[in-house]
């Protein structure tokens, strides 16, 4: 028999497996199971992360500015373990949103073939200019859908 719902997903590049993932949210202090979501293989662990997190959201009220803050300054800390997917720029802007600190781990930026990251750049939206680790200068050429891109070509030739 074959479940037709079932996906192919990937632990590591090397290491795959076929069904569904199981997803849990616990109270780190009670240890109670506060959620649970069960996913095909092939679907992503941050596109979870805002359904089990979604009644601890609702229920932090973010105090207004001109409320008396209560003893405690606002919410504790919303504690949120898991692999890096869980760590979604996403997923932190909506916890952000709520007035809650998250402390999801992130992903470590990643350069390939001892590039420089896109982290170390300057991209100064302003001026369309991006500047490099090195100091050289590219313009931005916008795209027709909107989007940009620098080529430093000639620039670089000479930088390790």
């Amino acid at each position: 028999m074959v479940d037709p719902e079932t996906r192919h997903g990937h632990h590591t590049a090397a290491r795959g497996f076929d069904g569904y993932k199981g997803h849990v949210a616990i109270d780190p202090d009670s240890e109670i199971v506060t959620a649970t979501e069960v996913t095909a293989g092939n679907v992503a662990d941050g596109a979870v992360a805002p359904m089990l997190l979604e009644e601890e959201l609702a229920t932090t009220a973010v105090p207004s500015p001109e409320a008396t803050p209560p003893p405690q300054a606002g919410p504790a800390p919303l504690e949120a373990y898991g692999d890096c997917s869980y760590g979604t720029g996403e997923n932190l802007e909506l916890v952000e949103a709520a007035g809650r600190e998250a402390n999801f781990k992130v992903q470590p930026v990643v350069n390939r073939d001892g590039k420089f990251s896109k982290s170390e750049f300057q991209i100064d939206l302003e001026n369309q200019v991006v500047t490099c680790p090195n100091g050289k200068q590219a313009p931005i050429r916008r795209h027709g859908d909107g989007s940009g891109e620098a080529d430093f070509g000639a620039r670089c030739a000479s930088c390790a």
